[in-house]
């Protein structure tokens, strides 16, 4: 709804899995095969994703400028921690930011999933919350609007590309700890 609100519908692709897009209304919201969507990334100049790693990995190899929407679980939110604490975002809107409280995205996963339930359903039912939720998109979006790369770019210079395995091996070694 905010993203509608602040690009042109002729700008706007809101991309989702094919259980989110039968539940969510609008002319913009669909599910597009893999294939289709590197061809959008392709062409994309700047995206709000969430914090996932296929999109942090989509967003390094397409360089695009992106922001990070609020996690929508705690891996979400320990990935966006991470690149926000190693300088790859260009812009990260989080929970705390909306709400002035305290996200610790490394608690159980289910005190996790509780608070973000909590603060999704607060920005839903709160004007005030939505209409700073708002803000803080279109503040996001400015910032992005000249820009030519994307930060999280880098990381390609870190990790390399087709990198899965050493990928998989650095996430084992770092769970083994």
């Amino acid at each position: 709804t905010v993203l509608r609100r602040i690009i042109p519908d002729e700008n706007l692709k809101i991309a989702t899995s094919k259980a989110f897009a039968s539940d969510l209304e609008g002319p913009f919201i669909t599910s597009y095969s893999r294939e289709e969507m590197l061809e959008i990334l392709s062409k994309t100049k700047c995206a709000f994703m969430t914090p996932g790693l296929g999109n942090i990995y989509d967003a390094a190899e397409y360089d695009i400028p992106t922001v990070w929407l609020p996690p929508a679980n705690d891996s979400q939110g320990q990935q966006a921690s991470l690149l926000k604490e190693n300088n790859l975002v260009d812009g990260f809107i989080d929970w705390s930011d909306i709400l002035n409280a305290d996200f610790d995205y490394k608690k159980e996963q289910s005190d996790v999933l509780n608070q973000i339930t909590k603060a999704m359903q607060s920005v839903f039912t709160d004007e005030s919350l939505h209409k700073k939720f708002e803000n803080l998109f279109r503040e996001a979006l400015d910032s992005l609007i000249d820009k030519e790369h994307g930060k999280t770019r880098a990381m390609l210079n870190m990790f390399g590309t087709g990198g899965a395995e050493k990928t998989a091996d650095l996430i084992y070694e770092y769970a083994s700890k």
